[in-house]
C-alpha cells in the first residue's frame, strides 16, 4: 500500500524534504454484548472517589446505571495519517482505556517510516519517551505544548538561538537521561497563541510559515474520523463479538484505503490537490459499481473516468454555521504557553556530566 502511495504520490508525497504525517485517535462504538463490554469497556470511568464523582455527575439526570457496570464499550483507534495525500498511513486499535500515545510509540516499533518523516500532532501526544522514539529513529516532531509542559534555557555552555529551548522532565533527571533539544514556534491563531515543539533545529530546513501550515494541515485526520464513521457509515460496527469487532474495523479502514488510493491514482495525473478530491463521491462510485456490476456504470463513462471528476464543488457558504452544533470551547481562549525556566548551576552540571560520559 505505502509503495502504491508513493507511486500515485508524485509530488504531493512529500512536503518540502519531509514526509509529513499526522498522529490522533478517536473511538468506535460497538454493540453492548457481553464480549464486547470485557474487552472494551472502562469500568467505572476508572476507581477510587474521583471516579465516585464522575459517574455521580454522568448520570446525574439518568441514574439507571449502578457503580460497577461498564459504560457503553468503545474501541481506541489510532491513526497515523498522510498530510500530503490526506489519507490513512497505518493505525492501531485498543480498548476505549488505551493510550494514543502508547499505540504511537507501539507503530513507531513495528512500522518502518521512510527518511526525514515529520509526526505531527496535537497535546494529546507530550511525553519524553515518545519524542525520544522519534529522534532515535532519526525522524523528527511537531507537537502542540501548553501550560503542563516546562522547558529549559540556557543549559549548555555554547550560545544557541533564543527559540531553542531542553525538555528535560524531573523524572528524567533523576534516571540521568539527557535531555531533548528542540525549538520552540509560536504565532498567532483563531482563537489565541500557539505554541509548537519541534525537533527540527536548523530554520532553513523548517521555518515558521511551514510549521504553521503543516499544523494547520494536520486538521485532515479529524476529516478523516468524521469521513469514516458518518460518509462510510462505520460509526458503529455490528459485529457482536470483540475478535469479529476487530477485523470489522481494520478491513473497514482498508476498503476506505484504497478507495482514496484508487481515486488519488486517477486524479494526481491531472494535477488534482488531494485536498481537492472527495471522498464521498468515490465512495459513492464504488458503491454503483458494486450494486450494478452487471450492467455499465452511468452509461458510457467508465470507473476511471468517474473517479477523476470524484472532486469537490467550489460552492461557498454565504450564510454562517449557525443551525449545526457548536461546542462551548471554541469560542473559549486556547491554553497558556509552556513554562520556561533558566536552567540551574545544578541543571548545568548534570547535563555537562551526562555529556562527558556520552
Amino acid at each position: 500500500m505505502h509503495l502504491l502511495m508513493e507511486q500515485c504520490g508524485g509530488k504531493y508525497w512529500r512536503i518540502g524534504e519531509f514526509l509529513a504525517l499526522a498522529v490522533d485517535g478517536s473511538r468506535v462504538s460497538v454493540p453492548r454484548t457481553k464480549s464486547n463490554e470485557a474487552a472494551f469497556a472502562a469500568k467505572n470511568f476508572g476507581q477510587g472517589g474521583k471516579a465516585k464523582r464522575r459517574l455521580k455527575w454522568k448520570n446525574k439526570k439518568r441514574r439507571t446505571k449502578k457503580l460497577g457496570q461498564p459504560v457503553k464499550p468503545q474501541i481506541w483507534l489510532t491513526m497515523i495519517w498522510h498530510i500530503g495525500l490526506q489519507m490513512p498511513w497505518c493505525w492501531r486499535t485498543g480498548p476505549s482505556t488505551s493510550s494514543e500515545r502508547g499505540h504511537c510509540q507501539e507503530m513507531l516499533q513495528r512500522q518502518k517510516f521512510p527518511e526525514n518523516t515529520l509526526f505531527c500532532a496535537d497535546a494529546g501526544f507530550i511525553g519524553y519517551e515518545l519524542w525520544k522514539a522519534i529522534v532515535d529513529g532519526r525522524h523528527h516532531f511537531l507537537i502542540r505544548v501548553g501550560g503542563n509542559v516546562h522547558l529549559l534555557r540556557k543549559l549548555g555552555r555554547v550560545k544557541v538561538a533564543q527559540d531553542i529551548v531542553y525538555f528535560w522532565p524531573r523524572e528524567m533527571q533523576r534516571q540521568k537521561q539527557p535531555p531533548l533539544m528542540a525549538r520552540l514556534l509560536s504565532f498567532q491563531g483563531a482563537r489565541g497563541p500557539v505554541h509548537l515543539l519541534t525537533s527540527v533545529l536548523d530554520p532553513k530546513r523548517l521555518s515558521l510559515t511551514q510549521a504553521r501550515d503543516l499544523y494547520k494541515r494536520r486538521w485532515g485526520v479529524e476529516l478523516q474520523f468524521r469521513t469514516f464513521k458518518q460518509t462510510f457509515g462505520r460509526g458503529k460496527l455490528r459485529s457482536r463479538t470483540s475478535d469479529r469487532a476487530l477485523v470489522e474495523l481494520d478491513w473497514s479502514l482498508l476498503g476506505l484505503w484504497m478507495i482514496q488510493l484508487f481515486a488519488a491514482k486517477e486524479q494526481t495525473p491531472l494535477a488534482i490537490p488531494p485536498e481537492q478530491s472527495s471522498a464521498a463521491l468515490a465512495i459513492t462510485i464504488i458503491r454503483d459499481l458494486v450494486r450494478d456490476k452487471h450492467r455499465t456504470i452511468a452509461g458510457p463513462k467508465i470507473l476511471s473516468q468517474r473517479l477523476r471528476e470524484a472532486v469537490k464543488d467550489e460552492y461557498q457558504r454565504t450564510k454562517s454555521k449557525s443551525a449545526r452544533y457548536r461546542p462551548p470551547c471554541i469560542d473559549q481562549p486556547t491554553t497558556s504557553g509552556p513554562l520556561i525556566h533558566i536552567a540551574t548551576r545544578k541543571l548545568r552540571q548534570l547535563y555537562r556530566s551526562l555529556a562527558t560520559a556520552a
